[in-house]
C-alpha cells in the first residue's frame, strides 16, 4: 500500500517533469524563433510593408533599399527583463511622396531608420519604441494661396478605436534638411537642423502637453461646475424656504383648531409649534457647503482626452 509521503513526492515528480519539458519547449521555440528573424530575408516582405504604411498615411510610402529585422540587448533593463531581447528595425532609403500639386516630388526621405520595440509591452497591446533614430532626413513643406498644404495627411477612417497604443520616447539624428515653401505667407527658405547628437525627447514633450491640456480641461469644467452647483443650491433654498411657509401655516392652522380644547390639548399644541418652528428653521437656516470648494463634474459634460497630431 502507497503511503501519502510517496504519493506526494509521485506528483511533484511529475509536476516538476512537466514544468521541465515546457522550459525545454519555450526554449527551442525561442531559439528558432531568434534563428528565423536573424536569417530569413526581410526583403520579401517590403511591398506588404509599402502597402500597409501606404494604406495608413493615405500617401505613398516606399522602402528603396534593405530591410532588416534582427535582435538587441535591452537597453537600461535590470532583472530578468534584461534577458528578454528586443526586436530592432532598420531600412534604408525611404521615401514619403508628395500630393500631385506639389512642387517637390517627395515630402520626405531618409537614408536610414532604425528602432527597436520592446517585447513584453506588447502582451497588453502597448507598442514601446525607446527611440527611432534617423539618418539624413529631408523634409519638403509645401502650402499653396488657397490654403492646400502637403503636412496634412488623409488616413482613410477607421471602423472604430484601435486596442493598440504606440509609446514612442525619442527621436534621434544628427542631421536634416527641411524646406518650406509657402505661398500665403510668402515664405521660402531651406533650414539645415543640427541636433549635435542629441535626441529630441518626444515623448516628455506629449506627456507635457497632456498634462498642460487636462490641467486647462479641470479649470474650465471646474468653473462650470461651480456655477451649476451654485444654482442648484439657490433652487434648493427656495424649495426649503416654500416648505417652511407651508410648515409654518400649517401649524397656525392647527393652533387655532386647538383653543377650543386648550385644556386637554395644550401640552400638544406646544409641541406642535416647537417642532414647526424647528423644522422651519432647519429648513430655511442649513447652509449649503461645499458649492464653491468641491466642483462638480455635470453629468451632460465629459472632459475630453486631448488629441494629438504629428503633421
Amino acid at each position: 500500500m502507497m503511503s501519502p509521503q510517496s504519493g506526494a513526492r509521485g506528483v511533484g515528480r511529475t509536476l516538476a517533469r512537466i514544468f521541465a519539458w515546457l522550459v525545454l519547449i519555450v526554449a527551442i521555440l525561442g531559439a528558432g524563433l531568434a534563428v528565423f528573424v536573424l536569417n530569413f530575408d526581410w526583403n520579401h516582405a517590403k511591398p506588404w510593408v509599402n502597402e500597409k504604411v501606404s494604406e495608413a498615411i493615405g500617401r505613398p510610402f516606399e522602402i528603396q533599399g534593405d530591410l532588416k529585422v534582427g535582435w538587441r540587448a535591452p537597453v537600461g533593463e535590470t532583472g530578468w527583463h534584461a534577458w528578454v531581447p528586443w526586436p530592432r528595425f532598420s531600412a534604408t532609403q525611404i521615401a514619403v511622396a508628395n500630393p500631385a500639386w506639389a512642387r517637390a516630388p517627395h515630402f520626405a526621405t531618409l537614408d536610414e531608420i532604425d528602432f527597436e520595440v520592446m517585447v513584453l509591452p506588447l502582451l497588453v497591446h502597448d507598442i514601446v519604441i525607446p527611440a527611432i533614430n534617423l539618418v539624413n532626413p529631408s523634409i519638403d513643406a509645401e502650402r499653396l494661396a488657397d490654403g492646400r498644404n502637403n503636412w496634412t495627411f488623409n488616413p482613410p477612417p477607421s471602423s472604430g478605436p484601435s486596442t493598440w497604443k504606440l509609446n514612442l520616447h525619442n527621436i534621434a539624428f544628427a542631421k536634416g534638411t527641411v524646406a518650406l515653401d509657402d505661398q500665403q505667407t510668402k515664405t521660402d527658405v531651406q533650414l539645415t537642423i543640427d541636433l549635435l547628437g542629441r535626441g529630441i525627447p518626444l515623448g516628455e514633450v506629449m506627456q507635457e502637453q497632456e498634462a498642460a491640456a487636462r490641467s486647462e480641461s479641470a479649470k474650465t469644467i471646474g468653473q462650470a461646475g461651480a456655477q451649476r452647483l451654485a444654482q442648484q443650491a439657490q433652487m434648493q433654498q427656495a424649495s426649503e424656504a416654500a416648505a417652511a411657509s407651508a410648515a409654518a401655516v400649517s401649524a397656525a392652522s392647527a393652533a387655532s383648531g386647538a383653543s377650543a380644547s386648550r385644556a386637554a390639548n395644550a401640552g400638544n399644541a406646544g409641541k406642535a409649534d416647537n417642532a414647526a418652528a424647528s423644522a422651519a428653521t432647519a429648513s430655511g437656516a442649513a447652509p449649503v457647503s461645499g458649492a464653491s470648494a468641491v466642483p462638480a463634474v455635470p453629468a451632460n459634460k465629459v472632459a475630453a482626452e486631448p488629441f494629438y497630431a504629428i503633421g
